[in-house]
């Protein structure tokens, strides 16, 4: 399995924590210094779908059953 990042990533300071990139309609570039990975990405997907009742409930679901 592989992963491509953003052309301009390169260019980005990161030295600690999880950094990710979203494929949204825009570029999003998210830092995360906390350990807790789960409870970080559990909280930066459930404020791109809060919008969508379906997509939480989706999202949440995902979530709890790791």
């Amino acid at each position: 399995m592989g992963y491509e990042l953003p052309e301009h990533s390169e260019d980005v300071e990161f030295n600690n924590g999880v950094m990710i990139f979203m494929d949204t309609a825009s570029y999003h570039e998210i830092v995360m210094d906390n350990l807790d990975f789960y409870s970080c990405l559990e909280e930066i997907c459930m404020e791109y779908v809060a919008e969508t009742p379906e997509q939480k409930a989706q999202v949440f679901i995902y979530f709890w059953t790791r």
